[in-house]
């Protein structure tokens, strides 16, 4: 909550294995990196697109307004009892973490 309005943020930290021997030599940290990027460019896309979808169908599948009358009851009894989850802003946070790059170092 911040100035009378909230903002859901998903945050995420994900861990994850290159279990076969990678035909383009995943040794170079460049390379790892870049990988990296591309698969959290590729979940935070496909994040984005199912919380959209469920702001929609208005369904609040997170819990958002639960959390929102709990912990900000005034604030939910003033502005945000009658809100559809579509209206309030969900921002995506995914960290990731490989474990191994399935080189035998």
């Amino acid at each position: 909550m911040k100035n009378g309005a909230v903002t859901a943020k998903l945050a995420l930290k994900l861990q994850y294995r290159i279990r076969e021997y990678p035909k383009n030599h995943l040794s170079s940290s460049l390379l790892l990196k870049q990988l990296n990027n591309e698969i959290k460019a590729g979940l935070t896309n496909t994040a984005k697109k199912m919380i959209s979808k469920l702001q929609e169908a208005n369904c609040d599948g997170f819990g958002i307004e639960e959390e929102i009358k709990v912990h900000h009851h005034r604030l939910w009894e003033g502005k945000y009892k009658n809100v559809a989850i579509e209206e309030i802003p969900i921002k995506v946070d995914l960290q990731l973490e490989l474990l191994n790059s399935g080189i035998i170092n």
